[in-house]
């Protein structure tokens, strides 16, 4: 049993090596997304790289997606993620959806840290032109440092047509840790343990992706037989918080099945 009076390192450690999935479930994205000259940690965003044009579901329709993305800090460690989105166009030109992903972090930590984060979000876009969508929502999950929830908001540009669909997406939010625990961000075989020991603080976000969308399927008007779209994007996410900050590259690619 641990004692209340260990020092962070051991604590975090008993942790892990104990399967507390919650309380070790991950380095937070903060932590796969370190800046390499001096170790500081980020709380997670709930999203990682989303792919998705301008264009809404009809009334009625849903949509299935799974993405997979990979993930670089500029100067950092690097890192891979999943989603797997659920889309319902609940009525004209608008989009319920939820999703859950799970991101695994490269390297060897010090601390023997599992390398994983796991998210979920539900949110909305709204088509207001038919090259102009709007997106909200609301997200949390949990890391090695501790619960984080997230708002974000976005628009997307897009030019829609049957055949290849390029589209924009700028978006911004901020991610809320709590119930924060201390996270050794030092790598096996070059840092000593207790060396970089942080707690993941509040995080704002910004950033933008640029992709394609591949109609399979396309029909107009809708509502259409099943169909469905191939996807792929890059995307550049700045995290910030008093005064330090970190860039992360990412590129992913998907599909999407309609019904």
């Amino acid at each position: 049993m641990t004692s209340i009076l260990a020092s962070p390192v051991s604590r975090i450690h008993a942790s892990w090596t104990n399967g507390d999935t919650l309380r070790g479930a991950a380095v937070a994205v903060a932590a796969a997304l370190v800046c390499g000259c001096n170790h500081e940690v980020y709380s997670p965003p709930s999203r990682m790289l989303p792919l998705e044009s301008a264009a809404t579901l009809a009334t009625g329709e849903t949509g299935l997606q799974l993405e997979g993305s990979a993930h670089g800090a500029i100067f950092g460690v690097s890192g891979e993620s999943g989603t797997l989105r659920v889309r319902h166009g609940a009525w004209d030109k608008t989009d319920l959806s939820g999703e859950v992903s799970v991101m695994h972090v490269d390297g060897n930590s010090v601390a023997n840290t599992y390398p994983y984060l796991f998210a979920g979000r539900a949110g909305v876009k709204r088509e207001v032109l038919p090259w102009l969508s709007l997106t909200g929502g609301l997200g949390g999950g949990a890391s090695a440092g501790g619960g984080f929830f997230s708002p974000d908001l976005g628009v997307i540009v897009a030019y829609e047509n049957p055949y290849a669909v390029p589209f924009l997406t700028v978006r911004g939010g901020v991610s809320v840790p709590f119930d924060t625990h201390p996270v050794d961000t030092g790598m096996a075989g070059s840092d000593p343990v207790g060396k970089f020991v942080y707690t993941p603080p509040l995080t704002w976000m910004a950033g933008g992706v640029l992709g394609l969308r591949v109609p399979l399927g396309w029909c107009d008007p809708s509502p259409c037989p099943v169909r469905g779209s191939l996807l792929g994007g890059i995307g550049l996410t700045d995290l910030a918080y008093q005064g330090s900050g970190a860039g992360v590259m990412s590129l992913a690619g998907g599909g999407e099945i309609v019904f």
